[in-house]
């Protein structure tokens, strides 16, 4: 690779000192042009935000390290995948988080696993080997060591082996990872110890005298540490023998040019095959008489591990380290059109694309059609992104009273920009329209395949519209999916503080999702791809009356009509603040002007919008279930928590009653006061 690659490296825990902490420091170290980022996408070092629509001109990549990591980032994120699936299936959050975050990336990167790439392929949906792309905990060239020679080495280490690790296991349990064989080694002064002293707080080395203590995480002292020893030492934890994976304790070794001996990991025999020393025994101490007949061996015969350790790095130097693994990553990000299908498999010289941009404030506060799209550059961003892999047909339709002159000449023999001015949509002012009314406007401009509507909140992924046209590819082939939900998340990188706190994600597959009260702020209108279909399914002014939950109201109506819609894994979409979130505090804030002014100073107000879905849902069982859901089960237990609410429904009801009625106009009639 040369200086021009760059390539985004996500430290889930930027200033934990662990193995992929030592390992992006061990990249760092190669000639490649990284940068290393929290999971918003700030620069570690400087707290820059690079998670910019220009992100894709400056980095081809991003690379994701743990399955805690959420993808937020803007442009192709690949997870590698190499930890035991028991680790992931450990969490007691795995659907609720883990699983959002291992089936969105782009595409992944294996570290020869069958098992996990077995796995993973069930989990994501299509065989994630057939993008031949790998990564392993390895370095880079210029970082391995030479065979170290036995004979030039001093001192009472090279009668030992070498045994790193955090030994975090020891921290919840009273023996850590093979406790018995590494304490047999310690009785037998065959082992010195080396990893952190404690782990929150609990001295995970405190039973072992032969400790040594922490070695700098900084992707190089442990080598010159390991270079000291007859051999280094590499156990596997049951999770990494049940998922034939292993740690990376093999590779750094061999890069460091010393003998491995290891337990007989079915990974470590794929990767190194007789490149390794395997101990055997079924018992501890049979385990750790086999390690030190090993080293007798190579005590006896040096030439033996330094042929071992030339065989070793040669696999590592032409398919392990960095700058074999990774170049074919760049590539598939150039020629690839798409994560979920193969490119050839990807038909769309006929797809027709309506891109409808144009001003809403959910919280109706600010006359937003007259400012300028802060989001434009994203918007720009997606359709080159498409119009460079595809000859889909794209029409970008801009809601102004003013010219449009960066777009046109961003777009300029891109997709066809056309400006409409809101008064030739509606008679109304076009700030005060409700969303739902503004989507039945813009709908009627509309006769392509597909069609998305984004308001100046939304800042779609680079493949945001790349997504949508391969699903429509997808769905001509199976049926008719008439509507694509694309994941998206909320929160502004720039008001994070140092602490990490992972943002609102809503990317769940329809296996996995389950309607609730919260769902009204999972969902937005930029997310959703109509396909022409969808809108036969709708009666003139059915939506008009939604705002806030618009997005809610349309899935709604198509569950009770049973037709078929395809919520998306992938993150393709940011948005600052939810908008149902932006109508709730805006509810609030009214509501200290008195009960009246949150119905009648707002164009919508999501309680109404609650009934107005039950109107909408009522002759389905489906649809209405949805709507009991969003409710909170029921509207009479959602209104229960205002008791100013409660107050005025009493009035509202005595009010309307035929006696009341009568009653008031027979005292009206009398000149007397009524009730």
């Amino acid at each position: 690779m040369n200086k021009t690659d760059g390539i985004l490296l996500i430290s889930q825990w930027p200033h934990v000192k662990n193995g992929e902490y030592e390992l992006i420091e061990k990249i760092k170290k190669t000639d490649m042009n990284v940068r290393v980022v929290d999971y918003f996408g700030r620069c570690v070092d400087t707290g820059e935000n690079l998670n910019t629509p220009l992100a894709r001109q400056r980095f081809d990549y991003a690379i994701s390290f743990h399955y805690d990591t959420p993808i937020l980032l803007n442009v192709p994120t690949f997870l590698w995948v190499a930890n035991p699936v028991e680790f992931m299936h450990l969490r007691p959050d795995y659907r609720s988080k883990i699983l959002g975050n291992i089936t969105a990336p782009f595409g992944y990167m294996l570290n020869g696993s069958d098992y996990i790439a077995d796995h993973m392929s069930r989990v994501a949906g299509y065989d994630i080997r057939a993008q031949g792309l790998s990564f392993y905990p390895s370095c880079g060239r210029d970082a391995l060591n030479a065979p170290r020679d036995p004979n030039k080495v001093q001192g009472p280490e090279i009668e030992k082996v070498f045994y790193c690790g955090v030994n975090w296991e020891r921290g919840s349990d009273k023996s850590g990872r093979a406790h018995g064989l590494l304490a047999r080694l310690q009785e037998s002064h065959q082992a010195e110890f080396f990893g952190p002293e404690t782990l929150e707080g609990f001295k995970t080395w405190q039973d072992y005298p032969s400790y040594k203590g922490e070695i700098p995480f900084d992707g190089e002292s442990m080598f010159k540490e390991m270079r000291k020893y007859a051999a280094v030492l590499a156990i596997s934890s049951p999770a990494h023998i049940k998922s034939k994976t292993s740690s990376s304790r093999v590779f750094e070794g061999t890069a460091a040019g010393v003998p491995i001996i290891s337990d007989r990991n079915p990974h470590v025999e794929k990767l190194f095959g007789d490149s390794v020393f395997y101990f055997e025994g079924k018992t501890d101490s049979e385990q750790a008489a086999s390690i030190s007949d090993i080293l007798k061996r190579l005590k006896a015969n040096p030439e033996r591990g330094v042929e071992a350790v030339k065989s070793a790095q040669k696999r590592m130097r032409e398919e392990f380290c960095f700058e074999a693994a990774l170049p074919s990553t760049k590539d598939f990000v150039k020629h690839s059109m798409i994560g979920e299908l193969p490119a050839s498999h990807v038909n769309t010289d006929a797809e027709s694309i309506d891109v409808f941009l144009f001003h809403h404030d959910p919280s109706f506060e600010t006359q937003a059609s007259k400012e300028p799209f802060a989001n434009s550059a994203y918007i720009v961003d997606t359709i080159q992104y498409l119009s460079a892999r595809s000859a889909a047909k794209i029409c970008l339709s801009v809601v102004s009273d003013t010219d449009l002159p960066e777009l046109e000449s961003a777009l300029a023999g891109i997709c066809a920009v056309r400006r409409i001015q809101p008064g030739e949509l509606a008679p109304d002012p076009w700030d005060a329209m409700r969303l739902g009314a503004k989507v039945e406007c813009l709908r009627k401009k509309s006769d392509a395949d597909t069609s998305v509507y984004w308001t100046q909140i939304a800042q779609p992924h680079f493949d945001y519209l790349a997504q949508s046209v391969q699903w429509r590819a997808a769905s001509r082939k199976k049926g008719s999916d008439v509507l694509h939900v694309a994941g998206f998340w909320t929160g502004d990188p720039e008001q994070q503080g140092e602490k990490l706190v992972p943002p609102p994600i809503h990317n769940e597959v329809c296996g996995t999702y389950q309607w609730s009260d919260e769902s009204p702020a999972h969902h937005e209108l930029a997310a959703m791809t109509f396909g022409k279909e969808v809108w036969d399914r709708f009666a003139f002014g059915t939506l008009e009356a939604f705002d806030a939950l618009l997005p809610v109201a349309i899935l709604s109506i198509l569950e009770g009509h049973q037709l078929p819609y395809r919520r998306s894994r992938k993150v393709s979409l940011r948005v600052q603040h939810s908008s149902f979130d932006l109508n709730y505090e805006k509810i609030n804030r009214l509501r200290e002007d008195g009960f009246w002014a949150q119905h009648y100073q707002i164009p919508s107000n999501y309680a109404h919008e609650i009934s107005a879905l039950a109107d909408v849902t009522s002759e389905s069982h489906t649809s209405f279930d949805i709507w009991r859901s969003v409710a909170g089960q029921s509207s009479e237990a959602m209104l229960a928590q205002s008791e100013e609410l409660k107050r005025a429904i009493r009035v509202i009801t005595k009010l309307r009653s035929p006696v009341i009625r009568f009653r008031n106009f027979s005292r009206k009639l009398r000149g007397k006061k009524v009730s």
